[in-house]
């Protein structure tokens, strides 16, 4: 069960990279639930959030894709780190477009039942996000 549940997850870092809102939709539960959903404006904690998140990313970042570092999975839970890549084209979180790439860490744990997502757990590194695009120290995403 660990390889299923490995690729479905899998599956959702490729609809994130192609901006396949329909294809993340497909892998995650209906009443999947994001537990540390980014604090961006109108992100949630459920279905709707996560993809509104996925939205925000990449109207803010030009070819924003997540470049899996490391996957391991054990029963119904998987444990992703990836790197959040794009280019800055317009505004984040009041940081106006700076052009700038970015390259950010996430770790993530997935709960993957019967071929669904149905939860999620993880930090981003945010401080060093708003560091990359040149915002004043202490403010984090």
């Amino acid at each position: 069960m660990s390889e299923a549940n490995r690729h479905v997850v899998e599956q959702l870092l490729t609809a994130f990279s192609n901006a396949d809102p329909a294809s993340a939709e497909a892998v995650l539960a209906e009443d999947f639930v994001n537990h540390d959903p980014p604090d961006l404006p109108g992100v949630g904690k459920d279905l709707a959030g996560v993809l509104t998140a996925t939205r925000y990313f990449h109207c803010a970042f030009e070819r924003a894709r997540a470049e899996l570092v490391c996957i391991i999975s054990a029963g119904d839970k998987v444990a992703v780190h990836d790197r959040l890549r794009g280019i800055h084209r317009a505004d984040f979180l009041g940081i106006p477009a700076t052009g700038r790439e970015v390259n950010v860490d996430f770790v993530h744990i997935f709960r993957v039942v019967d071929g669904k997502i149905t939860d999620r757990w993880g930090v981003a590194d945010g401080a060093t996000l708003v560091k990359q695009l040149g915002a004043e120290p202490g403010r984090e995403a």
